[in-house]
């Protein structure tokens, strides 16, 4: 994926980068103010909130693939063969990896999050345990310091490390990826299972809501219900991209603990590139659906 002449070998991925990170950091500027407007005016308070902070991490992401888009730039013009390890030690670098796993983690903890509310308004419409404003917060604010510091830690000790001992190792583009390193590869094999985990709890929650609209036969607050059934379906549609997105990483992962050889860098950072941050471009324009 790197080569002397730069952390990004081809134009196409040069571009690319471009694209996918200004249409995201743009995009989930603009879902973020619409959604705290809403939070304030108490307009879809709780999906608004939660969307809100949805929007927050994909712009995180947006801004790592700008971080390494204007790095590929800087080290242009083969500077980056004689220069790659100060690359790799330094704080943009440990940065754009600590802000991508972070972000990331915490997109799909929001998209639990959401998928237990929605589960809640359509499956227990008339239920009293609905996710509050308050409630909301404080279960967001424990995964975002949960992602922090579970991020943080191994991101701290990769500080000045030798390529062996960085969470990125050799990852031109500062991803985790070193699963050479034993601990590390523990971290990196949590980091997965975690997100497998919610993945599959969310998965089974929109199963089971939309099981619930198909069957769904009350008459009672109908408005009330098609609203709901509308901002479920809309969410749905950003499950199913960010868990796209996330599908070929897993292969990849899958594939290293089971032949139990070291991950492609390669293929691994192409899946980074192109399919991981897809979504956080693509959800700004499934918001407003």
């Amino acid at each position: 994926l790197s080569t002397c002449d730069g952390l990004l070998s081809h134009f196409v991925l040069q571009a690319y980068i471009w694209l996918i990170g200004c249409t995201a950091f743009i995009g989930n500027i603009a879902v973020f103010s619409m959604h705290v407007k809403e939070t304030k005016c108490k307009k879809n308070g709780v999906p608004s909130f939660l969307i809100a902070n949805l929007a927050v991490a994909d712009f995180s992401v947006a801004n790592y693939m700008l971080i390494i888009a204007i790095s590929d730039r800087f080290y242009s013009n083969n500077k980056f063969g004689v220069n790659s390890e100060q690359w790799l030690r330094s704080m943009p670098c440990l940065f754009a990896c600590f802000i991508c796993c972070a972000a990331s983690l915490m997109s799909v903890f929001m998209m639990l999050i959401i998928s237990i509310d929605r589960f809640i308004c359509m499956v227990y419409p008339f239920s009293k345990r609905k996710l509050t404003l308050k409630s909301a917060l404080l279960l967001v604010m424990g995964f975002w310091l949960f992602s922090i510091t579970f991020v943080g830690v191994p991101v701290v000790y990769s500080i000045g490390a030798d390529g062996d001992n960085r969470l990125h190792g050799y990852s031109s583009i500062c991803m985790s990826s070193n699963v050479l390193n034993p601990y590390f590869k523990m971290w990196i094999t949590a980091y997965v299972s975690i997100t497998i985990i919610c993945w599959i709890i969310t998965c089974f929650l929109y199963t089971k809501m939309l099981n619930s609209i198909r069957q769904s036969s009350q008459q009672v607050r109908k408005s009330e219900n098609s609203k709901d059934k509308r901002i479920t379906i809309r969410l749905f549609l950003i499950l199913i991209t960010d868990l796209i997105s996330w599908i070929p990483y897993y292969i990849i992962f899958m594939q290293v603990l089971h032949t139990s050889e070291s991950v492609n860098i390669l293929t691994l950072q192409f899946v980074i590139i192109f399919a991981l941050p897809i979504n956080s471009a693509v959800n700004p324009c499934l918001y407003t659906l």
